[in-house]
């Protein structure tokens, strides 16, 4: 309404942001297109969010409708899912090894055990993008203080809302995920 662009700046986590490009040059870019999308179509799934992003193709991978069969980005999401499910977390080296991994075991709400063993690795990357979401973490404020800094909160956050420095507007989003 007010005739702002939006546009990435960059990972706060200088660590996390190393992570991302071992995986995948391009995850940067694409997880901020990713958040931007969950909060502009108020969609937290992730299946439906990668769907979204080959529609839109923000970053212009396809140069032609052909091009789209290759899904680059939900292949890139499906990395990034794994490569977290198996230990890549967001302040610790990441190196692309696999510790004694033999498989993973997923215990659902309903208290069935989903087990999927190396062999099942595409069964367990689509199991991950079809069973996630986006989730909406708290930000630090509350209703009398919106995009304040709340003092009584008892874990300080800071992200979710504008704010000024140097002369630019900035909001700061949070990546947080989870199963269904």
């Amino acid at each position: 309404e007010l005739g702002s662009k939006i546009s990435f700046y960059g990972v706060q986590s200088r660590q996390l942001q190393q992570n991302l490009k071992m995986i995948d040059g391009d995850l940067p870019e694409v997880i901020a297109w990713s958040l931007y999308y969950r909060y502009l179509k108020n969609e937290p799934s992730l299946v439906k969010i990668a769907d979204l992003l080959e529609t839109e193709d923000p970053l212009g991978f396809y140069e032609t409708a052909d091009d789209k069969k290759q899904r680059m980005y939900v292949y890139k999401l499906k990395k990034f899912l794994a490569e977290s499910a198996m230990g890549m977390t967001s302040e610790n080296i990441w190196l692309g090894e696999y510790d004694s991994f033999g498989g993973v075991i997923v215990a659902k709400n309903d208290g069935d055990i989903v087990c999927f063993h190396i062999y099942d690795f595409n069964l367990f990357r689509n199991y991950l993008l079809n069973n996630t979401k986006f989730e909406q973490a708290s930000t630090g404020e509350d209703e009398t203080h919106p995009g304040l800094e709340n003092h009584n909160a008892k874990k300080k956050y800071y992200f979710g809302w504008l704010y000024e420095e140097n002369g630019s507007h900035y909001i700061k989003l949070n990546l947080q995920i989870r199963f269904n």
